[in-house]
């Protein structure tokens, strides 16, 4: 059995939801995930890990240990930078995934904070109809 196939199978026993994979080059598969994107090398029994950066520290803790216990006889195991998705649907990673996390949290709360404001004043302005 590959370590592609050991992952994925712990994977889903644990119910983690494999959304794709793309085989890359030098026989490395990259195995996505809702919360992190593992790049699995087969010739060199490597595994390293890149988390979604929005993904809460307990998560990333829980993930680590679950693919640790994956018994495969001489298996490394990094641990890589964080990564995000941009608007451009390309993968940033490292501090500039944070920056736009943090961009993106902001608009959000924005966003938000309008929204309400915008509620706030029809109820205060208009007279609303009789039932």
């Amino acid at each position: 059995m590959t370590i592609f196939e050991k992952v994925s199978k712990e994977l889903q026993d644990y119910g983690i939801k494999i959304i794709n994979f793309y085989n890359l080059e030098n026989n490395q598969i990259a195995l996505y995930t809702d919360d992190m994107i593992l790049f699995i090398g087969e010739k060199e029994k490597t595994i390293g890990l890149s988390f979604y950066a929005p993904t809460i520290p307990e998560r990333v803790a829980t993930l680590t240990l679950l693919i640790k216990g994956i018994s495969i006889k001489g298996i490394t195991i990094y641990v890589m930078e964080s990564f995000i998705f941009d608007e451009n649907k390309d993968y940033v990673s490292g501090a500039k995934a944070f920056k736009i996390l943090k961009k993106q949290l902001t608009e959000k709360i924005i966003n938000n904070y309008v929204k309400e404001r915008e509620y706030e004043y029809v109820l205060e302005n208009y007279k609303g109809y009789l039932c």
